[in-house]
């Protein structure tokens, strides 16, 4: 299996504002990310056992006993993130869906599991430029099915006016349609951050585990007062080792996360009550 990007996943994705790749990951290494995945968790939850608080990991506080729902700076885990996210086959891909040479900017694992209280409500990963394309890139390691917890995304609505409020507001006045997209261990969902999007809690017992990366031209990162240049500079080097067929070493990723930067919010709808 490989990942083929052509010219129909591009203008899907630009109509739609998503598109899916099914299994286009080799098994080996979807079973690599598995494995690190659950060693990934397993360490975090032991830490946070000893008392050993990360900034970088959440926790639900509503399941019992407590689990982990999503970890950030995920390239510090295992050397095989750092070879899921620079897949020359997948940059190349994603490059050709912005249009424009790409920079990474985060890399994440979220968990979603029963007794989590896990439901995602609509929203916008950010909001952006209409110049901008932006994406977030979701590797799947489990099934993600119509029943339980799959993506739930109102096609089209990247290109629509309106925020998220009005868009649940069109979607309960039967105006708008949202459909859910499955997703099997090694599938690839790409979406644009504007694309508004939903996921219910998983029921049934198991976990879905999610890696996401987000992209960014290079021309926004370059304009985005948000971000400093050692910061830029060093996201455009880790991109290099793409061209090598390597993965960073341990040094380079905590510089890589020791340049801080505080990247724009996601957009949900609060509703507050008139007194």
């Amino acid at each position: 299996m490989s990942i083929n990007i052509d010219e129909h996943h591009v203008r899907h994705f630009r109509e739609n504002g998503f598109v899916v790749l099914k299994g286009c990951l080799p098994e080996a290494l979807v079973k690599a990310l598995q494995t690190a995945s659950a060693c990934t968790i397993d360490r975090a939850l032991s830490d946070y056992h000893a008392g050993i608080i990360s900034s970088q990991i959440a926790y639900s506080s509503n399941s019992n006993p407590p689990s982990v729902f999503r970890i950030n700076q995920l390239l510090h885990s295992d050397p095989v993130f750092s070879q899921a996210l620079l897949q020359p086959e997948l940059l190349n891909g994603l490059k050709a869906v912005i249009g424009e040479p790409i920079v990474p900017m985060y890399e994440s694992l979220l968990i979603k599991e029963a007794g989590q209280n896990s439901e995602i409500g609509w929203h916008w990963d950010m909001k952006r430029e209409q110049s901008d394309v932006i994406i977030t890139v979701g590797i799947y390691l489990d099934h993600s099915d119509a029943s339980q917890d799959a993506l739930c995304v109102i096609p089209g609505s990247h290109k629509m006016s309106g925020d998220i409020c009005y868009f649940e507001d069109e979607l309960a006045a039967g105006r708008l349609k949202a459909i859910e997209v499955e997703a099997q261990p090694g599938d690839v969902i790409i979406h644009d951050v504007m694309l508004a999007h939903s996921s219910k809690a998983r029921k049934e017992a198991g976990q879905r585990k999610t890696i996401y990366f987000e992209f960014r031209s290079l021309s926004h990162v370059n304009k985005n007062p948000r971000l400093s240049q050692a910061w830029i500079d060093k996201r455009i080097e880790l991109l290099e080792y793409a061209s090598h067929d390597t993965v960073p070493d341990s040094q380079f990723i905590s510089e890589l996360y020791a340049l801080s930067v505080n990247l724009e919010a996601g957009h949900y709808c609060f509703r507050f009550e008139q007194i």
